[in-house]
């Protein structure tokens, strides 16, 4: 998928879950970080930043950390590797898939190839279909 859709199935994640600024900006960050951390590391791309287990075990770890402690940036962790698996779970949706147990072979539904009409269309509904659902109340939320 292509970053702004990355970015826009966040923030219909952050509608629906209602965040406020910081924790929105968590989640967005995880949205695109998959790819720059790649990228960053001149890493051959959806190999070791698009594997799931980094991202789920680091959510587990922090939600843990966050229920001990109810200290914010556990939090803000937690909402940034989940903005990571959702990055992940729509790059599933592509042809070229993701590593799923193994780094070395990839699986993938692929309903729509990445860049192509669908992807936005598919793209545009969820985020529709998010502030329509929670816009009002989100954006009260952002802005009061």
């Amino acid at each position: 998928m292509l970053g702004r859709s990355h970015i826009l199935i966040n923030l219909s994640v952050a509608a629906l879950m209602k965040l406020p600024p910081i924790p929105t900006f968590a989640l967005l960050v995880g949205a695109t970080f998959p790819d720059r951390f790649e990228y960053w590391l001149s890493l051959e791309h959806r190999k070791f930043g698009h594997w799931w287990p980094l991202y789920a075990i680091s959510l587990l770890v922090s939600m843990a950390a966050y229920n001990h402690s109810n200290s914010y940036p556990y939090y803000w962790m937690a909402l940034f590797c989940l903005g990571c698996l959702l990055h992940i779970l729509a790059d599933f949706l592509t042809p070229a898939g993701i590593p799923t147990l193994s780094l070395s072979h990839r699986h993938a539904i692929a309903i729509f190839k990445t860049g192509s009409p669908l992807e936005c269309v598919v793209t545009g509904i969820t985020f529709a279909t998010a502030l329509y659902l929670n816009g009002a109340q989100w954006l009260e939320v952002l802005f009061p």
